[in-house]
């Protein structure tokens, strides 16, 4: 039995931005496709841990997880980072003062 293998299309959906009409093909997520260790392993997460656009990103969400738990001023507190991933929320929690434990 000869099976003819095509790839599927992705339906592509449009943004208008300033420049004009941009076509974004969306992209399925990884973690649907297969277990997640294939994709999330300790060399994706170095890629991501220099990434300088994600560690801005998550400092920035890190930032404001700290003003939403408003934690007195001076006082340090001891935060628990469940889903820490590669512990980048670590340096900003740090920097404000807190101790942190970390369990991805």
């Amino acid at each position: 039995e000869n099976k003819k293998h095509t790839k599927q299309r992705k339906t592509p959906y449009l943004i208008q931005n300033r420049i004009g009409i941009a076509y974004i093909f969306r992209m399925s997520r990884p973690e649907l496709q297969s277990a997640p260790d294939v994709f999330y392993n300790e060399d994706e997460a170095v890629k991501y841990s220099v990434n300088s656009r994600m560690c801005e990103i998550q400092a920035k969400m890190t930032e404001r997880a700290l003003e939403l738990l408003a934690i007195p001023e001076g006082e340090p507190g001891l935060i628990l980072d469940i889903g820490c991933g590669s512990g980048l929320s670590g340096e900003t929690i740090s920097e404000n003062g807190h101790e942190w434990v970390g369990i991805d």
